[in-house]
């Protein structure tokens, strides 16, 4: 199994562009917190302690980061937990508010994608100019 490390330096081989660094800074926390938000319900109250999907997803991923690398994983699951917890608000108001935000954030996720895309062909059409 390759170290976070290393998926991330492969990675960061691939995205240098600055233009797609900003768009995924942007695009990738959105794209979490509309997870956090989508999968907010249903929430299964026992005593304080309130499960959801949401939960569920996030400790999953938090193992997943924990495992490949420590410190790396603390972050994130700190970062995971506080999107679940901030999200978990909207969750708990009207179907519509809930629904809507979590779509409104996967839709500006995507369109933060749809740019990043467009800028790389468009930079790549001007060099084989």
């Amino acid at each position: 199994m390759k170290s976070l490390t290393d998926q991330l330096a492969q990675y960061a081989a691939y995205h240098r562009e600055s233009r797609n660094v900003v768009t995924h800074m942007v695009g990738i926390p959105l794209i979490v917190v509309a997870v956090a938000t989508l999968l907010s319900r249903p929430a299964l109250g026992i005593g304080s302690l309130v499960l959801s999907p949401a939960v569920l997803a996030g400790l999953i991923a938090a193992i997943f980061y924990l495992r490949r690398d420590a410190r790396f994983g603390i972050a994130m699951a700190l970062l995971l937990a506080l999107s679940i917890l901030g999200r978990a608000g909207v969750a708990a108001q009207s179907t519509a508010l809930w629904l809507t935000s979590g779509l409104a954030c996967s839709r500006l996720a995507g369109l933060s994608q749809f740019v990043a895309t467009t800028l790389r062909a468009a930079s790549r059409r001007l060099w084989m100019i």
